[in-house]
């Protein structure tokens, strides 16, 4: 079982996890036009995602500024107001220039993943990082992105 912890929610956060590498996400727009890039933030079935969870996005047309989000998806019973199951994809609405030249432009996701072992009442914190492409001038079929989240043995036990 979780115990609750302070401000942060269940248990301590007890160590560091590696995020594996996946698939890059791949969204198609056309320039002067609103586009829609999706990420979909994957944890282990026996973890659950805090909402303190933020992943950024970096893109090309706004430099310097990332644009952050924090999961959604059905709150999780023994503690609803902290963390979610079965997280939806996480979502950021940009705006393609109308003087985008056609091409494929770097989409770079990071953050700081929280999540909790519901079983063990572990809890991680985990940078993490995903690229994608925002292909600009072409038509085609959208992939989310994926950013795998994958526990490493803390602390050696």
């Amino acid at each position: 079982m979780l115990r609750r912890v302070g401000k942060l929610g269940w248990a301590a956060l007890l160590g560091l996890a590696l995020a594996a590498p996946a698939p890059a996400g791949l969204t198609h727009a056309q320039p002067g036009s609103p586009v829609v890039v999706r990420l979909e933030v994957r944890v282990p079935k026996e973890y659950v995602l805090h909402v303190r969870t933020s992943i950024g996005l970096a893109h090309p047309f706004q430099a310097g500024l990332k644009l952050t989000r924090s999961p959604q998806g059905t709150p999780w019973p023994p503690d609803p107001e902290h963390y979610v199951e079965n997280a939806l994809p996480l979502e950021w609405k940009l705006n393609v220039p109308k003087t985008a030249k056609p091409g494929d432009y770097p989409l770079r996701f990071e953050g700081d993943v929280y999540f909790c072992n519901t079983d063990k009442g572990l809890c991680l914190k985990q940078k993490a990082a995903a690229q994608g492409v925002l292909r600009v001038g072409k038509q085609g079929q959208d992939r989310v992105g994926v950013l795998e989240v994958r526990p490493e043995t803390p602390f050696g036990f």
